[in-house]
């Protein structure tokens, strides 16, 4: 038993440097990264845990080489392949942005955000707005449920499945005395008042002539414009 519990210990501590060794060599070592693997619970799901499930070329921060990436949302990481088809994602503990470069030019970017339990988590956005005061971001949403095993022979089994949920929309304000946080922002007016806890008039009489529930970029563009005083681009 001893010998055994050895002989792991040996080919754990051989499969760790040896995971180093490839970081420390490979094209990559200007980023952090870690190697990554498929999730059996994800056998036969159905639809995507990505955004685009084929790689798009993409510049990351300032590199100059284009790298093929995909964005896991389930996951919350960015995977990168590399030049023998090997897929890398990049660690979550540094910050990234990734700018694709399929045409679209949209741009990602590692964020803090307060989820609706109040905690803070780190993921990608899509920066979609920088005004003077605030920047807003898109963050696309995909769950994933698990299949629910048969519970008689007249029930089917009902498989995994990736489903697509609506946008939301966060704001990072800019000011000196904000933590840089990205802000969901609420889709209720009222809401929206009490989260950004503003008393303007001008902001209160434009959110009462809007019919929008910030589903739409350009209208939220303009009642936040308001709110920040900003110019935006």
């Amino acid at each position: 038993m001893k010998k055994l519990l050895f002989l792991i210990t040996v080919v754990l501590s051989f499969s760790v440097q040896s995971q180093i060794a490839t970081r420390n060599n490979d094209s990559f070592n200007e980023l952090v990264f870690f190697v990554g693997t498929n999730n059996p619970l994800y056998n036969g799901a159905q639809g995507s845990r990505y955004l685009n499930e084929e790689f798009v070329p993409a510049k990351i921060n300032d590199f100059e080489k284009v790298y093929p990436v995909r964005f896991n949302v389930v996951e919350n990481v960015i995977e990168v392949k590399q030049n023998d088809g090997a897929i890398i994602s990049l660690d979550k503990d540094t910050d990234y942005v990734v700018r694709l470069m399929d045409g679209s030019y949209k741009l990602y970017e590692d964020n803090f955000y307060l989820t609706e339990e109040g905690k803070e988590e780190k993921t990608f956005f899509q920066k979609v707005h920088k005004a003077d005061g605030y920047e807003l971001f898109l963050k696309e949403r995909i769950k994933f449920i698990e299949k629910k095993p048969s519970k008689s022979s007249y029930e089917p089994e009902v498989p995994a499945k990736f489903l697509k949920l609506n946008d939301k929309y966060y704001v990072k304000d800019l000011r000196e005395e904000s933590k840089g946080v990205l802000i969901e922002v609420p889709q209720k007016k009222k809401t929206f008042l009490k989260v950004f806890n503003t008393e303007s008039n001008k902001v209160g009489n434009l959110l009462k002539k809007s019919k929008s529930k910030f589903d739409k970029k350009e209208d939220l563009i303009k009642v936040l414009d308001v709110y920040f005083g900003a110019g935006g681009s």
